[in-house]
């Protein structure tokens, strides 16, 4: 998920309008997948046509988009290889203040992450659960929210008998977040990674349980550190040398996600 979970509640009216609207777009997302030429066409004029008014109401209603903008490290935009549309979409992402709430570095000034690590996703992903938990209690969650909470660890926290997810797992993440240790973590910023650092073992493990190599949604970063997982013997190391393993280099990715302290405003919030 390249967008993060939108925390606003929307009116009913725009949400019916949007449910409507998705229906046709993932049907024309089938006919491609079938490849059918016209149907990728008209996918193409469709997003382009919106990305294009969404860019110009950002100009004409920046007071509408700031606050959603704020909470997102990405954001749609016409772009192309020519330096004027880059320059152009840059001036427009720093007029919406992108990703000034989310504590995340997307600043030229410094080094940034590699989105291409298996490690710095699963980082980023937590995070967010983690900015969800600090926001609001259960109760108060909206779908996208839920949508989070509920697939960062569904095969292992889903119960199939009963259709529902383990309510003592819901209720430990809120505890966390809402009057746990969560609760208590300043904004990150790189002056206070190493707290995040030292929290986020737990959290993962709250998350996860003690056996999180065993977690399907954490195949991806199992199978990337297993080479490097060795023993103190420099030998391929076992389950529980995996598991030390993925911990670490999730918690090392914390540093490279974290913005400067002038970057942000309050991620908290």
């Amino acid at each position: 998920m390249q967008y993060w979970p939108i925390a606003r509640h929307r009116s009913s009216e725009a949400r019916k309008i949007a449910r409507e609207a998705v229906r046709p777009i993932q049907r024309l997302l089938e006919l491609i997948g079938n490849g059918d030429a016209g149907a990728a066409a008209e996918f193409f004029m469709l997003t382009a046509a919106a990305t294009e008014h969404l860019m110009r109401l950002c100009e004409a209603k920046p007071h509408l988009f700031s606050p959603i903008a704020a909470d997102q490290i990405t954001w749609p935009a016409m772009t192309s290889l020519h330096r004027g549309f880059l320059e152009k979409n840059e001036a427009l992402l720093k007029k919406l203040k992108l990703a000034s709430n989310t504590g995340i570095n997307i600043s030229k000034k410094r080094s940034r992450f590699s989105l291409d690590a298996i490690s710095t996703l699963t980082a980023l992903q937590h995070y967010q659960l983690a900015q969800v938990l600090r926001r609001a209690p259960m109760a108060e969650w909206t779908v996208d929210e839920r949508i989070l909470v509920y697939g960062i660890c569904f095969f292992r926290r889903f119960d199939y008998a009963s259709g529902q997810f383990d309510p003592a797992w819901l209720h430990r993440l809120e505890q966390w977040g809402q009057q746990g240790a969560g609760k208590s973590l300043p904004p990150l910023s790189r002056a206070t990674v190493p707290e995040w650092q030292r929290e986020f073992r737990a959290f993962f493990k709250l998350i996860h349980g003690d056996k999180c190599d065993g977690c399907l949604e954490l195949k991806d970063l199992r199978d990337s550190v297993t080479g490097s997982a060795k023993d103190n013997y420099k030998r391929a190391g076992g389950a529980g040398v995996v598991r030390e393993r993925m911990l670490k280099v999730v918690i090392q990715a914390i540093s490279g996600i974290a913005a400067e302290a002038a970057e942000t405003k309050n991620p908290k919030a």
